[in-house]
């Protein structure tokens, strides 16, 4: 049944409030300012990006290839100036992964207070980076048994941290059991093996060149067993800091893959749900892999360098422009630019009509049911599938006025 309310679970909103207040300030409703804070805050996390690369690496050219690899992902350009909170969710993580490493080396506590703090806002604003936070605490633990660190420390912010997050995810339920929510609040994993391998070559079908390119995946692997080679014909010994960024990574990954057997049903539908999971820790490990590799000193070796990696990036940036173009492109089958159009100055007609702002709407047919009354600038109901039950049970509720699009009414 609708509610009357519009209130709804969601993750906390910080990012939708900051820009809600910006364009308060400003005066303008345009989407141009929310899209623009999200864009700046992607270029936050890329500048930590490099930071924490610099630190690893102690190489500029291997951290400008890192930043290459990262802002020229298909997935990571397509919401980079969007409205999704993945986006300053992993900024936020990176900036803590950043702090942690620092945290590793130089053994300060505000470095580690830092971390957990732009963790927390990473994990409240997108429940999936808890991940990253509990493969923190592991590593953490593991020290304290080594007795490499003692915990009086980390008390104090891991508390307040779990704190806040348990307490917004109890009060979500809370909004999920009075008010209802159409968001997902269960698990969603294969039935079976059969299903599982379905639903992964789907995956790879649909998204997995939209992740990364061919070029991408092919620096991953040169890096990858070129750094196997280096490792075992150089002989070198990790420092512990690295290493302890190794158990990370490995931590970070090991919790992101059961999130997807978890959610596997999800992964065909959102390719964000790789900036959520796989990205960073893919990111970080490659990182640490490129730290084996030694460092250019020749200024010739700078120069050549420089221009591998000015061609590489002319290379990257190719597909996701490709990609960007034909993603947005408007086919025959789009349903939701036909709403768009079809409900644009709807408001305008409604009001001719004398039909109250406060009038209840039971819209029929929404296939994305927000745009129609944002449209309208009204409130009421929607009925997205045009089932004949659903339809019948929709004719129940507390209405003022049907609408529908005169494009499908005959058809459907």
């Amino acid at each position: 049944m609708p509610s009357e309310s519009s209130i709804t679970s969601v993750d906390f909103p910080i990012h939708d409030y900051i820009s809600a207040i910006l364009m308060k300030m400003s005066g303008s409703k345009s989407p141009f300012i929310f899209r623009s804070y999200i864009l700046l805050y992607s270029f936050l996390g890329l500048f930590f990006l490099f930071r924490l690369s610099i630190c690893v690496t102690k190489d500029y050219f291997k951290s400008f290839l890192i930043i290459i690899i990262a802002a020229t992902s298909p997935v990571y350009v397509y919401y980079q100036g969007g409205f999704l909170p993945s986006i300053p969710s992993l900024s936020n993580a990176i900036i803590a992964v950043y702090f942690y490493y620092r945290y590793l080396k130089e053994d300060k506590n505000q470095l580690f207070t830092c971390c957990i703090i732009f963790l927390t806002l990473s994990a409240l604003a997108r429940t999936t980076f808890i991940i990253p936070l509990v493969a923190i605490i592991c590593v953490e633990i593991l020290r304290v048994l080594k007795k490499e660190t003692k915990p009086t420390n980390k008390i104090v912010p891991l508390t307040v941290s779990i704190i806040l997050i348990l307490s917004y995810l109890f009060y979500n339920s809370y909004l999920r059991n009075i008010y209802g929510s159409i968001f997902l609040s269960h698990l969603m994993p294969a039935e079976n093996l059969n299903e599982a391998k379905d639903i992964i070559l789907t995956i790879y079908e649909k998204w997995f060149f939209q992740y990364f390119t061919a070029i991408h995946y092919g620096i991953f692997i040169l890096i990858f067993f070129s750094s196997i080679i280096l490792f075992f014909t150089r002989k070198y010994q990790v420092d512990k800091t690295k290493m302890y960024l190794g158990l990370f990574s490995f931590a970070y990954i090991s919790g992101c893959l059961i999130f997807a057997i978890a959610m596997l049903k999800q992964f065909p539908a959102h390719d964000y749900y790789f900036l959520d999971t796989f990205f960073l820790p893919m990111l970080i490990i490659t990182i640490a892999l490129l730290s084996l590799f030694p460092k250019i000193q020749k200024m010739n070796y700078k120069i050549v360098s420089v221009l591998v990696i000015l061609v590489l990036f002319g290379f990257c940036l190719e597909e996701p422009i490709k990609s960007q173009k034909e993603r947005r492109k408007i086919e025959v089958w789009d349903r939701n630019s036909k709403l768009i159009r079809n409900y644009e100055n709807s408001d305008k007609l409604l009001d001719s009509l004398n039909i109250s702002v406060n009038s209840k709407l039971l819209v029929i047919d929404a296939v994305a049911p927000n745009i129609p009354f944002l449209k309208m600038r009204r409130k009421g109901y929607a009925v997205m599938e045009t089932k004949s039950e659903n339809i019948q049970q929709a004719l129940n509720w507390d209405y003022d006025y049907i609408v529908f699009e005169n494009e499908y009414f005959l058809s459907d």
